[in-house]
């Protein structure tokens, strides 16, 4: 082909790619990043290029959820030397498994993993896989943003440092970060911010680009900022206080990074190490993690964890396992059981539990069903790993939804999970 003919052929796929790129979720499937033409060329086109300013943007983060190491300074989570712990597999098609959607309208598992823009789906009963499967382009050695699903990760860090003395839930939050003593977190416990029970000023989802939600994602280093905006720590000094600590659950993400930094002056270790050494390399997974690093380089760790499908599927089936995995007891059995429980300050408020399919907020996890220990970790944009120790059931998901929340997706994602874990715990018992 010749050069003229060779670039009249990239335009016209070019062309077609940005119109794939406008279509609504509606009679069609939704455009994968292929389709939309995000980063396809060398180099990218500049209208489709991902750029710190649009990765959360659609249709860019249907590449950008995959590839956020190459958008954000990333630091590695080592898997250690450890030969991988396999999942056995009893495979089946759940495809056409029905459940009912929002609304009552009835729905198909396939008809939800595709509407509600699916990359990766994993589900695992009695320990086994019985379905892998993979969209957008996603292959079962590319990692993935888990967005806020990360704080699970960061409850069960928590459970370990507690146990081996290294950190005090009753203690002063000021004991191990003197820095926030003039902030909104004086007086404040760690068993507060593990709950996100602070009565800190912050709202989550405040539309004001320099408000704190706006200024909180400046300090992550996941928008553009100047030289002089501060990092995660220098952010939170800055919070004031609007209400007593301990008191009432207020989702608050800034609480897990509040959280991160007394582990991380308690065990006197970086978080990338402190998840490495203490809890990632223990699953023994597959492949390293990673997490994203502000301007000082300090980890996001309320919700910046990236990894591959099945190794979260190993630290799902850990939680399940009561923190046991891989022969070895990694998480104390005792901190998983106490965070399965729905009671106060941790309830959720009703105006909360209509948007949210949960009861309460545990130890950095949410419970949809105290009685059966059932749990979530839910992430921006479709993150989802679902804990159902009675079914003996755990879902992973990864998606890259338009918006960072939907309550029309979450919600029919957990019913038909749900459905699955009834279906599968049923036979399971026979």
């Amino acid at each position: 082909m010749g050069g003229g003919a060779m670039k009249r052929a990239i335009l016209a796929f070019s062309c077609l790619a940005a119109l794939a790129a406008t279509i609504a979720t509606g009679a069609g499937e939704p455009a994968t990043a292929l389709k939309a033409g995000v980063m396809l060329h060398f180099p990218p086109r500049p209208d489709r290029r991902v750029t710190l300013d649009n990765w959360q943007a659609a249709p860019f983060n249907r590449w950008s959820l995959q590839n956020t190491e190459r958008v954000i300074p990333t630091a590695i989570v080592h898997r250690g030397r450890e030969t991988p712990a396999w999942f056995q597999r009893n495979e089946q098609d759940l495809n056409d498994v029905a459940f009912t959607a929002g609304g009552g309208a009835p729905m198909t598992i396939r008809r939800m993993l595709s509407e509600t823009y699916t990359d990766a789906f994993l589900v695992l009963h009695q320990g086994k896989i019985v379905t892998e499967s993979y969209f957008n382009g996603m292959k079962p050695h590319t990692p993935h943003l888990l967005h806020t699903a990360t704080q699970a990760l960061i409850g069960d860090l928590a459970g370990i440092l507690v146990a081996k003395g290294f950190v005090d839930p009753a203690a002063a939050v000021t004991d191990y970060a003197p820095e926030l003593t003039h902030s909104g977190y004086r007086g404040a416990a760690v068993a507060d911010l593990l709950n996100m029970a602070t009565g800190v000023r912050y709202a989550e989802a405040d539309p004001n680009p320099r408000g704190a939600f706006g200024e909180y994602r400046i300090a992550m280093a996941w928008t553009p900022a100047g030289a002089a905006a501060p990092a995660i720590y220098e952010f939170l000094a800055t919070l004031g206080q609007e209400s007593a600590h301990g008191e009432k659950f207020t989702y608050r993400s800034c609480d897990t990074d509040a959280l991160a930094w007394v582990l991380q002056r308690g065990a006197n270790r970086p978080l990338p190490d402190l998840l490495s050494e203490e809890l990632w390399s223990k699953l023994r997974p597959e492949h390293p993690a990673g997490v994203t690093v502000d301007r000082a380089g300090s980890a996001a760790a309320a919700a910046g964890f990236s990894a591959t499908l099945r190794d979260v599927g190993r630290f799902g089936q850990m939680h399940l396992q009561e923190g046991q995995f891989a022969g070895r007891q990694i998480v104390p059995r005792k901190w998983i059981l106490m965070g399965r429980v729905d009671s106060a300050p941790n309830l959720l408020s009703a105006s909360a539990a209509a948007e949210m399919p949960a009861k309460a907020f545990n130890r950095q996890w949410w419970v949809r069903d105290g009685a059966a220990g059932v749990v979530m970790a839910v992430g921006g944009f479709g993150q989802l790993i679902y804990v159902d120790p009675v079914a003996d059931v755990v879902v992973v998901k990864f998606s890259s939804w338009p918006t960072s929340a939907n309550a029309k997706f979450l919600w029919n994602t957990v019913s038909a999970v749900e459905e699955l874990a009834a279906r599968l715990g049923s036979v399971g018992r026979k």
